[in-house]
Order: structure tokens, then C-alpha cells, then sequence
């Protein structure tokens, strides 16, 4: 069958078979452009236009019958190459279209921000691998089978039975915290130092101050208490929050 390329109008000898599963990719030989051919189209452009066409330029050696003569007085390109393979209906981009279609430092320069996205992409999942674990707790068994520890301080240990008030001592006006922490897991775990943060009614902070962690570790299922008093605070706290040194959340 005849392939006319619309550009340059040369026209292309190529099988029929290579359209029986639908609409392709072409290539003309001559000025590479390329465009979505179809059995249905080729089929029409052989019937009717290309023997217009072939009718024309005979003309000047006089009307032969069709099956007289060859279609054409001088054998029609052959670009078997010509035909490119069409995947999920685009055209695919191979390697000697993309060095005709950019030059070298516009490759290079693609090539370099590509590595450089990789890199960035790579340094910000482990330096924030905490908080992307946080935000999507799933990504903590990915951390761990890559052997990066994502948990946050103070993970598998609670608080319990955790209570603030202010007690007068001495004349002097103390604000109290005590309480218990708990290691609710199957393995030993550190604790970290616990941060105190005195907030008031409206939700404000009014002051914070670091708590000793009352043991380096704990075991399985093990607790271990702690207390902590400063003088004077200030007016206005409400209750004391408890929260471990280092750890993030969600709204941070």
C-alpha cells in the first residue's frame, strides 16, 4: 500500500500488514516527519489521491491502464525504518531522536537536574525521615528494612498517671509535676528527658523547663517514676503538659 507523507507529499511504499492493529507512527524518509497513519487512510490516499496524483504526472507520456504498467514510473522510497513502533498510542522518544532534538548542554543540564533532584530527594528521606514517618506512619517498616531508625524519642513508653497542682512550701509557692513512665513494648528502651510545658487556660504556653529522665533505659514492661517542682511560677497556668525532649508532632 501508498503512504503519502502531508509534508512533502513523497510518497511511501509500506505493507498493509504492519496497520492491521491499528493506527501508527511514521516517519517520512526523506523530510523525517513524522505523523499517526491508518490502514483507513492509507487505504484511501492509494484509492483515490495517490492514483490522482500518479494520473498527473503521467500525463505527459500518455494514459496506461492501471494493471498495464506500474503505478508509478519510478520505483516509490522504501524506508523500512520509516515505521516506528506505537505503545499505548505515543510515540516513543529513542536516543538519535533526542541528540536531533536537543543539544549537547541542554542534555547535560537535564542529565545534571535530574542527579541533583535524586540527591536532594535522597538527603531529605533520611535527615527527615522522623517526621516523614510521623506524617505517614507506614514509612517506618520502609526505614527499617533499609536499617534507618525513624522512630521518635520516647516511642513505646507512656506516661501514666501523671498529675501537676501548686502546693505552698515553706511560704513559697511551688508548681509540682509527677508521674510514671512505662515501657509498653517487648524490648528495652531509652528514655529521653521530658520537657514540661505550664499552659494556661487560653491554650497558651506560660513557661516549659526540662525534666531529668529518671533512668538511662527501660525494660519490657518495666516503669519508673518521676517528679519535678519549680518555685514561683508564673500566674496563670491551668495544667502542665508532658511531652519528650525531641519529639515532634503532627502540627509542629
Amino acid at each position: 500500500m501508498i503512504v503519502a507523507c502531508p509534508l512533502c507529499q513523497t510518497r511511501f511504499l509500506v505493507a498493509a500488514g504492519l496497520f492491521v492493529g491499528g493506527a501508527r507512527h511514521v516517519r517520512c524518509g526523506r523530510c523525517r516527519h513524522v505523523w499517526m497513519a491508518e490502514l483507513e487512510q492509507a487505504g484511501q490516499e492509494e484509492g483515490a489521491g495517490g492514483i490522482k496524483a500518479m494520473s498527473a504526472q503521467r500525463g505527459a507520456v500518455g494514459d496506461t491502464p492501471l494493471g498495464a504498467s506500474p503505478l508509478v514510473s519510478q520505483p516509490l522510497p522504501l524506508d523500512v525504518s520509516a515505521v516506528l513502533a506505537s505503545v499505548a498510542g505515543a510515540m516513543p522518544m529513542n536516543a538519535s531522536m533526542l541528540r536531533r532534538t536537543l543539544p549537547l548542554w541542554a542534555r547535560l543540564t537535564v542529565v545534571a537536574a535530574l542527579a541533583l533532584l535524586f540527591v536532594v530527594g535522597t538527603l531529605w528521606g533520611i535527615v527527615g525521615r522522623h517526621e516523614i514517618a510521623l506524617r505517614w506512619p507506614h514509612m517506618t517498616e520502609v526505614y527499617d528494612k533499609v536499617g534507618l531508625d525513624s522512630h521518635q524519642p520516647g516511642d513505646g513508653i507512656d506516661f501514666r498517671e501523671v498529675k501537676s497542682e501548686l502546693v505552698y512550701d515553706g511560704g513559697i509557692l511551688r508548681l509540682t509535676v509527677e508521674g510514671n513512665l512505662v515501657n509498653a513494648t517487648e524490648k528495652e528502651q531509652i528514655v529521653p528527658h521530658i520537657l514540661a510545658v505550664a499552659v494556661g487556660s487560653d491554650g497558651s504556653t506560660i513557661q516549659s523547663w526540662r525534666i531529668d529522665a529518671p533512668a538511662a533505659t527501660l525494660a519490657p514492661l518495666a516503669t519508673a517514676s518521676f517528679r519535678s517542682a519549680i518555685n514561683a511560677p508564673r500566674e496563670g497556668v491551668a495544667h502542665v503538659n508532658l511531652n519528650f525532649v525531641g519529639r515532634k508532632n503532627v502540627a509542629d
